[in-house]
């Protein structure tokens, strides 16, 4: 493992209501309270479920409520990474509680924006001076691709 998957790996373990153009999708369904999903862009094949391998780009924000979109500051995403895709196995707690379920149901191809409390981020802990305790974090992320694994 690379020293920059590695960082990945370390700051992501500590711990659709419209489409771009506006339209209506209808909200997923299925997710934690206080979890934010919407699709961006719906993607196409079979959507990711518990246990699947997936690939994915990715920037996080902290949240920012006077900001349309939620953009606060930029804390991380996978350009900063030489823009390697984050690959993991969904549903197993190697990331985010709000990742895995935020990134359940995508296709390939598709993009969501994720508004994650802090009770399904990093909670009461910081990360290093990037993250403050008990923040609320946005990402956008595009599925890049998956391995359907049977369980």
């Amino acid at each position: 493992m690379s020293a920059m998957r590695a960082f990945l790996a370390w700051f992501l373990l500590a711990g659709p209501t419209s489409s771009a153009n506006g339209m209506p999708l209808g909200p997923p369904t299925g997710f934690p309270a206080g979890l934010q999903v919407t699709d961006v862009a719906v993607g196409h094949g079979p959507p990711v479920g518990r246990g699947d391998i997936v690939a994915v780009q990715y920037a996080g924000y902290l949240y920012d409520p006077a900001v349309t979109d939620g953009h606060g500051r930029k804390f991380d995403s996978s350009a900063d990474h030489g823009g390697e895709p984050l690959v993991f196995r969904l549903g197993r707690g190697t990331v985010i509680a709000g990742w895995d379920a935020g990134i359940t149901g995508m296709q390939r191809g598709g993009q969501r924006h994720l508004v994650i409390p802090a009770a399904l981020a990093y909670g009461s802990r910081s990360v290093g001076r990037k993250v403050p305790p008990n923040a609320t974090l946005v990402f956008e992320v595009t599925l890049v691709s998956l391995q359907v694994m049977d369980e």
